[in-house]
């Protein structure tokens, strides 16, 4: 390539800039200081364009961005915690928000589109395709009742 051709591909944008951002003479070409801080500027724009990348590829992998988590405590006191730990450990750039809700309510923020997991008891079927659940831990109730009452006999009261 001839350097005219060199030197007009250059000054094309030093037009559009509106400063001369090269010095030329026929043995060397450098950087005057109105270029070396646009140098500077546009690698910090290219950085930051490839970080915009890449942090837009781990939203879509869910590793970044926030989750709404509801949860019944009663029914997730026991799992839950262990999850919750597992998960910042795993995903420290997402942000969790976590709720104590009633089955019923986690239901109606779903359909809101304000709760993206719910752990809760067992849920009455819904006619909604959308909606799906999954039993991840089964617990165990027990009866207590006084001596002598007449249901502490049975092994099984109902």
């Amino acid at each position: 390539m001839s350097s005219n051709l060199r030197s007009a591909r250059m000054s094309d944008p030093e037009r559009k800039l509106g400063v001369r951002v090269l010095t030329r003479n026929s043995r060397s070409v450098r950087l005057t200081s109105e270029g070396e801080v646009f140098l500077k500027e546009a690698n910090e724009i290219l950085t930051h364009a490839d970080r915009s990348v890449e942090l837009a590829r781990g939203a879509a992998r869910g590793e970044i961005g926030s989750l709404s988590i509801g949860f019944l405590g009663s029914a997730t006191s026991f799992f839950l915690p262990r999850i919750i730990r597992e998960y910042r450990r795993r995903f420290p750039s997402v942000r969790l928000r976590l709720r104590e809700m009633a089955p019923a309510r986690q239901i109606d923020e779903f359909r809101a589109g304000r709760l993206d997991v719910g752990f809760t008891r067992p849920i009455p079927a819904t006619d909604e395709a959308w909606l799906r659940s999954e039993y991840l831990y089964r617990d165990s109730l027990l009866a207590v009742l006084p001596k002598g009452h007449q249901g502490s006999a049975r092994a099984v009261v109902s």
